[in-house]
């Protein structure tokens, strides 16, 4: 069944790219771009949690350099069923970063 996500963009930018690569991978899963300030998706059930990040000219499929995985960020899925992803930051006045709410 898996666990439910709803990336929210609570950041800075509203133009961006957010890159989900699951735990086990290096290849980009998941690609959510603006303009919307809100994406919901679902993560397979044997994911312990995911990696997220902001990375630009990717394509769903894609594999990750190393350099592209060090700017990722690891979000633990904490056995959740149903989550909200709050993404913050962004810009020159701090660094993205993701939070897992959950429901």
């Amino acid at each position: 069944m898996g666990i439910e996500i709803t990336l929210m963009n609570q950041s800075y930018d509203s133009n961006y790219t957010v890159v989900i690569v699951l735990s086990n991978t290096r290849t980009a899963w998941k690609v959510l771009s603006s303009p919307a300030y809100s994406h919901t998706f679902r993560l397979p059930a044997e994911s312990d949690g995911f990696f997220a990040g902001v990375v630009n000219s990717i394509e769903t499929g894609t594999e990750l350099s190393e350099n592209q995985l060090s700017q990722l960020s690891f979000v633990a899925t904490e056995n959740s069923k149903k989550a909200d992803l709050i993404m913050t930051g962004g810009g020159v006045r701090a660094p993205y970063r993701f939070t897992l709410l959950p429901k």
